[in-house]
């Protein structure tokens, strides 16, 4: 808790200094983002406490239904006309006043289906078809919707927890090792295949940045 809740406060204090000249020039007031992100900061906190206090086999219950409802979300998404094309990608779903993004609830989903799945395997999670196979198989398959926004954050962020989980929960590690090498080689062939995709463009345009600052 004291590591999320200092870097929240990183958080707070660079987007403060980042983002002030840009509240002043379009909504004349230079602390308009922090005041915003401060809001949600407090929300965010508050439904954290909430969580906290609920029993956890209550999530473990709710693992497969939610885990299928994000998955149809997910593709929901990437269907014309329903999903929200904004800046290259389709990442939002309009519920008209409202929008969701069903990546944020892929996260939730992947961390409830997989802790509850290595759960129930107990010592069979060493296992190559139980405890790396089958779910593998439904992580892969939300990974593959989300890069297909593209999402390429996300993607990646869904793919170390999830490589994290099953390693605590007990798959071998080769298993693990072997499938993050491929993981990479496909993860950037994607990168290559999606280069003329603006957001995609632009993620390697800070990777560039980020080896040739020169530049």
């Amino acid at each position: 808790i004291g590591i999320v809740l200092i870097l929240l406060a990183l958080g707070i204090v660079m987007l403060a200094s980042a983002s002030s000249v840009k509240g002043a020039t379009y909504f004349f007031d230079a602390e308009y983002f922090l005041k915003r992100q401060l809001i949600w900061l407090v929300a965010g906190l508050f439904a954290g406490f909430l969580a906290a206090m609920i029993d956890y086999h209550w999530w473990r219950r709710l693992a497969v239904p939610v885990g299928i409802l994000a998955l149809i979300l997910l593709a929901a998404v990437l269907i014309p006309h329903v999903g929200t094309l904004v800046g290259g990608s389709r990442r939002w779903l309009r519920l008209g006043p409202f929008s969701v993004q069903p990546s944020e609830l892929a996260k939730i989903a992947s961390v409830v289906a997989l802790s509850a799945w290595m759960a129930q395997l107990g010592i069979r999670s060493m296992r190559f078809k139980e405890g790396f196979v089958l779910p593998l198989a439904g992580l892969g398959l939300g990974l593959l919707l989300i890069l297909l926004e593209p999402d390429l954050g996300t993607t990646v962020l869904i793919a170390a927890v999830g490589m994290m989980l099953m390693f605590v929960g007990g798959s071998r590690p080769l298993y693990l090792l072997t499938f993050c090498v491929a993981g990479l080689v496909l993860f950037s062939s994607a990168l290559w295949m999606l280069r003329d995709n603006p957001k995609v463009k632009n993620r390697l345009d800070r990777l560039e940045a980020f080896w040739d600052p020169a530049k």
